[in-house]
């Protein structure tokens, strides 16, 4: 399960997603595919309901999507974006950005 961090505040603009790191100054821009992914952590923590929705609408073998999604994980949490939480932790769940 992974739980938006607490300094990143957001904003859909143009079917894209812009994240604003505010301990950093950061900001970073997320594409269209990566922005519905960003919607769907936001909807849902779960990796394997996000892998799911994907699966039903990308005509894309499922190794792909799974790797690809791990790898946007993966940066959001080393950029501090995302963090991973656990699912036993009671009140942990995601919250949106904005």
């Amino acid at each position: 399960m992974y739980r938006v961090s607490d300094h990143i505040l957001g904003t859909k603009f143009d079917g894209e997603y812009v994240l604003l790191n505010t301990e950093t100054g950061y900001y970073y821009e997320l594409n269209q595919v990566a922005a519905e992914i960003w919607q769907m952590i936001l909807e849902t923590s779960s990796s394997k309901a996000i892998i799911d929705a994907l699966a039903s609408r990308y005509n894309t073998p499922r190794d792909v999507l799974e790797r690809d999604f791990l790898d946007l994980v993966n940066d959001l949490k080393a950029n501090g974006i995302l963090e991973e939480i656990d699912e036993s932790t009671p009140g942990m769940e995601s919250t949106p950005d904005s």
